[in-house]
């Protein structure tokens, strides 16, 4: 769906240089993510725009809504966490992204005062990017984040740690459902054992990672490429950083539907 017949001429919102009226892959782009079409993210990031547009409308001054300006905020920056995400799933290259990244980490910090419905699987996401980008300004804000919120994980740590160093060194795992794997890729790993730690990492992704997100304790995108618009592709960022941080082999991977391996590879 040509996303100028969706917007007309009207400008796109401020935080991304590009206009979204223009939004367009080039013909070298490859399709990461295959479970959906190209037309599907494009529609999707179309959509999630037109929704930005909408939200953006409610919080300006004088408006009704204003005082519920906070809540808009939030859903915004959700939306924009959710078009970058089917970004990288429709295949813009990691060059392009990664000033998408800093642009959403800033978005992230503007909300100091407003709450989120899961923020230790955003947190720790957006921190293992940030390892994936290399990005020393976004590690900071987000080390900073962590501590004002009290963040204590232990892959959150150390997907920060070499960018924006801290006296912080976390033993503990908010999400042990998900990251249990990747504790013993990181055992392995300074323990002087880089095959175990790659054949752990092999079977982690292969045969554990989607289905951990399943259970009791339920990812938000578990499943959503069965029904719905919500699919905005199934990546394993917090795996890719740690083997990026680990210094772990994971060219084994490269190429599997669920494993970011050229933002992995961005990142050496």
């Amino acid at each position: 769906m040509a996303l100028r017949r969706l917007f007309g001429e009207r400008e796109s919102w401020s935080g991304d240089a590009r206009s979204w009226t223009e939004y367009q892959p080039d013909d070298a782009w490859e399709l990461r993510d295959r479970n959906r079409s190209q037309a599907y993210f494009l529609n999707l990031i179309a959509v999630e725009a037109e929704s930005r547009v909408r939200l953006s409308g409610l919080v300006g001054p004088g408006k009704h809504a204003t005082r519920q300006a906070p809540q808009v905020q939030v859903h915004v920056w959700k939306s924009e966490l959710r078009s970058f995400f089917a970004r990288y799933s429709l295949g813009e290259p990691v060059r392009l992204l990664a000033p998408a990244f800093s642009a959403l980490v800033r978005g992230r910090a503007a909300l100091l005062t407003h709450g989120f419905d899961k923020p230790a699987e955003e947190a720790i996401q957006l921190c293992a990017l940030a390892a994936l980008f290399q990005d020393v300004e976004a590690a900071t804000v987000l080390g900073f984040l962590r501590e004002r919120d009290g963040l204590d994980d232990m892959v959150a740590d150390l997907c920060l740690a070499r960018l924006a160093p801290s006296s912080n060194r976390s033993r503990t795992l908010q999400l042990p459902e998900w990251h249990g794997g990747l504790f013993e890729i990181i055992e392995h790993a300074i323990g002087g054992r880089p095959g175990a730690a790659r054949d752990r990492l092999v079977r982690y992704i292969e045969d554990e990672w989607y289905e951990a997100h399943g259970g009791e304790r339920r990812a938000w995108w578990y499943d959503t490429h069965i029904a719905g618009t919500d699919y905005v592709g199934y990546w394993a960022w917090e795996a890719a950083a740690i083997a990026r941080v680990f210094e772990v082999d994971d060219s084994d991977l490269y190429g599997h539907p669920n494993y970011p391996g050229d933002l992995a590879e961005y990142a050496r």
